[in-house]
């Protein structure tokens, strides 16, 4: 009689091991992308030249608990040490090489890259900032990983049923259960019940896609309605099938499925930073083994590949580290300890999630406000476990908006320093609504926050007056400006113009009755 495995008789704790490493895979490639596009922008975001120096973060900081060795670094080439440490430990991940020691530098590098940033992190930032938490407390580098390489030379024994049960599972699996479960709980508008939503988004100019821009030429109302309440109905079903206590493997593959067909059509029409990438990555993590079992007919020719690729990677170890051992028995009994200490801590920290879910979310205020114990605030924004989960709820944006810089320079010019770094038309002054803005999603975050926290408006000021020395040409240098706020109003379905384009001034330099180095607050939104 055959005997039940670890996921009959914990289905909700157990992952497969293969599931699991293609997730670090995933999740090692989301981090280096998330650093690539950050170092793109390094020092307008990293440094004290930039929009977000360190003096004006530590002084006006977004959350009362943060930390970041990035608050170090004050020039862009010290931030770039820091970014290469980020780049050595990601790679670490990715191809399993010491792969716990990897999981939690990388974890600790993301923490940092985040935590220097935080006026301007997005929904992508947070989930990856979790992704990475919840998954170093698995051992996700025991298969496709370097660390298996050197295991199976040193003659170390490999568990075949490729079973790994822990806490952290659930965890996982509870954490993307609620990120679906309350973004489709929260989208109750009116926009999301008349099924209007993928219109108007696909009129943010600041994220839409040029795929977007070609769909919302042809959009109509029942279309738009077709592609709004089925997002809405993919995210209510995702928790569904990831909780059903039968058929798991066809359910939760089938959940696996209904993410990467959601986050790829939002990828395809809307430039959301990391966002899709990491939700999908976060998907494989808990592919089923029945999903694994389904995939033995390859073609030949692909096994012969795969062994040819195996070959390579495992000479490759062997040049890295050709004195591995397996494990001794003195290491087993610390693994073993350090185990009971992980499920431990994992249940202060379910718990501590669990309250932040009750504290962030509007679903749960009906029951009443939540107001949690100030030590667990501390844990939670210290390590940014952020549990708030809305997108584009309760209603989606009907109107659009950019910041536009009315420049002088030296020689009479005027000129648009902000957009010429953040979006695709350059420096070229126009208050019009272009077609599409190509923002990189920090610009785009930068721009919802930066008109209204008066805080950083300095900081903002000093960096448009340094545009000269960005482009080291002398007659560059601005002698005067003005910010402003340009919105619209998205057009009404079955149209494709904006209208009332309007703008409204927020920051001028200098003042007529100040000094030129004063920076002046003209409106505000």
């Amino acid at each position: 009689m055959p005997q039940p495995s670890a996921a009959d008789s914990a289905p909700y704790a157990t992952a497969d091991a293969r599931s699991l490493a293609l997730g670090r895979i995933a999740l090692g490639l989301v981090l280096l992308q998330d650093l690539f596009a950050r170092a793109l922008n390094l020092s307008a975001f990293y440094s004290n030249e930039g929009l977000l120096p360190n003096h004006t973060v530590l002084w006006r900081p977004t959350a009362d608990y943060v930390f970041s060795p990035f608050l170090m670094a004050s020039h862009w080439h010290e931030a770039a040490v820091l970014f290469v440490v980020c780049g050595l430990c990601y790679a670490m991940l990715l191809v399993g090489y010491r792969t716990k020691l990897a999981q939690v530098t990388s974890w600790l590098c993301v923490l940092g890259l985040h935590g220097r940033t935080l006026f301007v992190q997005n929904g992508g930032d947070a989930v990856l900032v979790l992704l990475a938490f919840w998954t170093m407390f698995l051992p996700t580098g025991t298969r496709f990983s370097v660390d298996a390489m050197f295991l199976r030379r040193s003659g170390g024994a490999r568990n075949d049923d490729n079973q790994v049960r822990s806490l952290a599972v659930t965890a996982l699996l509870l954490q993307l259960v609620f990120i679906y479960l309350l973004n489709a709980v929260h989208k109750n508008g009116t926009t999301w019940r008349d099924g209007t939503v993928v219109h108007y988004v696909l009129h943010q100019d600041r994220i839409v896609t040029w795929v977007g821009v070609w769909l919302r030429e042809r959009m109509t109302l029942p279309l738009s309605q077709a592609l709004t309440w089925g997002a809405v109905a993919i995210e209510g079903t995702i928790p569904i099938a990831l909780l059903l206590p039968w058929r798991q493997a066809a359910s939760r593959t089938f959940a696996v499925g209904l993410v990467f067909a959601l986050h790829i059509g939002f990828g395809l029409v809307m430039n959301l930073g990391v966002f899709v990438p990491v939700m999908l990555a976060f998907g494989v993590h808990l592919l089923p083994t029945g999903f694994w079992n389904t995939q033995t007919r390859w073609p030949k020719g692909a096994h012969k590949l795969a062994a040819g690729l195996a070959l390579k990677v495992e000479r490759a170890a062997s040049v890295l580290a050709p004195h591995a051992s397996r494990p001794s028995e003195g290491s087993k009994a610390t693994a073993k300890s350090l185990t009971v200490f992980r499920e431990r801590a994992l249940i202060v920290f379910l718990l501590l999630c669990a309250g932040q879910l009750l504290a962030d979310n509007r679903a749960f205020r009906r029951w009443g406000t939540f107001a949690q114990p100030k030590f667990a605030r501390l844990i939670t924004e210290y390590l940014q476990l952020r549990q708030g989960w809305g997108m584009f709820a309760p209603e989606a944006p009907t109107q659009d908006f950019n910041v536009v810089v009315d420049g002088i320079t030296a020689d009479g010019r005027h000129v648009d320093p902000f957009n010429e770094a953040a979006s695709d038309y350059g420096a070229a002054l126009r208050f019009d609504s272009p077609m599409r803005l190509g923002q990189n999603w920090l610009f785009c975050d930068y721009v919802v926050g930066i008109s209204h926290h008066g805080a950083y408006h300095q900081a903002f000021s000093e960096w448009v007056q340094r545009y000269a020395e960005r482009t080291g040409n002398p007659s560059d240098r601005i002698v005067a400006f003005e910010a402003f706020v340009v919105t619209d109003d998205s057009p009404p379905p079955g149209q494709v113009q904006p209208r009332n384009v309007r703008k409204q001034g927020f920051l001028r330099w200098p003042d007529e009755a100040a000094s030129a180095s004063d920076v002046k607050v003209v409106g505000s939104l």
